[in-house]
């Protein structure tokens, strides 16, 4: 259930990734994109992705990322079937910054929403212009799940050490704010948000995340 630094690593080699370049203004407003357009103008999509937010009273911003080897990338996975009732899916919708490799991108910080989605291959209907609560994969809770590893390669979650959902988490804040299509082939969406977390350790030690901002790939449509 996300647990391994490890298995995440390697998931994120095989999701969707793109070296990403951004000059864009906080304020969220997004432009929509032609999905006709996605393999013409790769560079100038980019331009629009970022993120920032103070982790424990440090700053971690990714912006300006040109030539940085940085990157932002998305992916879809699922969970056992038996999570979700009828015929409803159980879905993640994921993205991340983190540093590119030669063969893909290692993550520094992910933001994950699961829930029980309908079967419709063409459209995530998961992600929308909406405030989330934070859920947890243990407790059968949809909602938003943010993994962070540290400059130590500590893994922080917004989930406690057993998985489940701390009470103190129910007060934070995830929310989308803009949803356009995007436009270049690594996924159907960009999404822009603001957010705000408490993270914890394997010991559930605390750290705040505060002023959470970001502009995104998101999977969201399947070509």
């Amino acid at each position: 259930m996300m647990n391994s630094v490890t298995s995440l690593k390697k998931a994120l080699v095989l999701a969707g990734i793109l070296v990403a370049g951004v000059s864009c203004q906080k304020g969220l407003e997004l432009t929509e994109g032609d999905p006709e357009e996605r393999l013409q103008n790769i560079s100038s999509v980019n331009k629009s992705f970022f993120f920032e937010a103070e982790i424990g009273g440090d700053s971690l911003i990714y912006r300006d990322l040109i030539d940085s080897n940085l990157a932002n990338g998305a992916q879809t996975s699922f969970l056992d079937e038996s999570i979700c009732d009828s015929i409803f899916i159980p879905k993640v919708e994921s993205f991340f910054f983190g540093n590119a490799t030669d063969t893909g991108a290692t993550m520094v910080i992910q933001i994950s929403i699961w829930g029980c989605a309908p079967p419709q291959l063409n459209l995530d209907t998961l992600i929308d212009v909406q405030t989330y609560d934070y859920g947890s994969i243990v407790d059968e809770k949809p909602g938003v799940i943010v993994q962070y590893i540290d400059d130590d390669n500590k893994m922080w979650q917004s989930v406690g050490s057993n998985g489940s959902l701390p009470s103190n988490q129910r007060e934070r804040t995830f929310i989308i704010t803009d949803m356009v299509n995007n436009s270049d082939p690594y996924a159907g969406r960009r999404i822009a948000g603001e957010f705000n977390v408490i993270l914890y350790d394997s010991n559930d030690n605390q750290m705040n995340l505060e002023g959470g901002k970001f502009v995104s790939r998101i999977r969201g449509r399947l070509f």
